[in-house]
């Protein structure tokens, strides 16, 4: 395959060098430089190239969502740096975006495809996070919004994370301090630390049982970049064979796949969770829901929905005064009957 490298994020740098000894080509780089590598200042330059396959964007998160959409809008599939926004907002879309253009997109976590050891029943798992600068992936001025390293280790482990509890000295989040997160999955409880420390940064894994605890260093991610580049190759070999799924029907994996699209959408989710529960005070439980047309018709009309009862018991006490009011309440649900139907009829085309 062919990569174009857009930015100089480590991650993306990694990845790119995995990809180079792996036997594929690097064409050129935007906002960065590689040996031996054309570079050009222009994204919309290298997203013209044809001979392009995927784009590794790797540029500074204020961009990343902008330049990630526009590589799916070329047609090309990414490997894109986490977070690729500050909300979970811009991680939906881009799961509806690759699923309309028929691409793939995978996340840069190195934790996704890593060794992992086997959690014993009874056991639970601790992960210890420390750098010298900055232990989060990110976090804003306003300290409502930050990503945390660690939740794919937790959801290969633990299955999916259904309650996150923060801890921090204050209710703004501030990477100088340690801040500390427990939580509960589908099997057992976890508890994630982050905190600065002077030395390299440093990744331990522990798993806790009755007979003490087993520490696993996590730095070593030299056989994760590889394996992350393989699983991008697949998938698009794949994509390439697969028919084009329905409008909005959001992004697809294969069933044995080990990181998709799916990961960074649950690790945003994940994100804010903690940052409100951190905020809050209190514990905070995770729904989960897919991507899709279908699931945003329904929230739509659920607000629909408890808006038409209150509008119903408005209408109700003051048709006491004035009577006619009262025969608009049949009209009104009559439309929203006709609104359900009408998604019944989109659905079944």
């Amino acid at each position: 395959m062919r990569f174009a490298l857009v930015g100089g994020h480590p991650d993306g740098r990694a990845f790119a060098e995995a990809a180079l000894a792996a036997g594929h080509e690097l064409a050129v780089c935007c906002d960065t430089q590689f040996p031996n590598v054309r570079t050009t200042g222009d994204l919309e330059e290298l997203l013209a190239d044809p001979g392009v396959d995927a784009v590794i964007v790797a540029v500074e998160i204020s961009r990343r969502l902008d330049v990630t959409r526009r590589v799916l809008q070329s047609e090309r599939s990414g490997a894109v740096v986490h977070p690729v926004d500050v909300k979970p907002d811009g991680a939906y879309e881009l799961a509806m975006l690759a699923g309309d253009t028929h691409q793939v997109l995978l996340p840069l976590f190195a934790d996704s495809v890593i060794d992992l050891p086997t959690l014993p029943d009874g056991g639970w798992v601790e992960l210890h996070v420390s750098d010298p600068v900055n232990p989060l992936l990110y976090a804003d001025e306003s300290g409502r919004h930050a990503a945390f390293p660690g939740w794919s280790l937790f959801r290969r482990l633990l299955g999916e994370i259904v309650e996150v509890n923060g801890w921090a000295f204050a209710e703004k989040i501030d990477p100088a301090q340690p801040i500390s997160i427990d939580g509960r999955g589908a099997t057992a409880t976890f508890r994630a630390r982050y905190q600065r420390a002077a030395g390299p940064r440093q990744y331990q894994l522990s798993i806790v049982t009755e007979h003490g605890t087993s520490p696993h260093d996590l730095l070593d991610c030299k056989t994760a970049w590889p394996r992350l580049v393989e699983e991008l190759v697949r998938a698009v070999s794949a994509m390439r064979s697969q028919p084009r799924a329905e409008p909005a029907a959001g992004a697809t994996a294969a069933a044995d796949a080990k990181v998709s699209w799916r990961d960074a959408v649950r690790a945003a989710e994940l994100d804010e969770a903690a940052a409100r529960s951190i905020h809050k005070r209190r514990a905070v439980l995770l729904e989960y829901q897919e991507a899709s047309e279908e699931v945003g018709f329904k929230g739509t009309m659920t607000l629909i929905g408890c808006g038409m009862l209150w509008m119903v018991i408005l209408l109700l006490i003051l048709s006491a005064w004035q009577p006619w009011l009262g025969w608009l309440i049949l009209p009104a649900i009559l439309l929203f009957l006709g609104l359900q139907v009408l998604g019944t009829v989109a659905r079944s085309r």
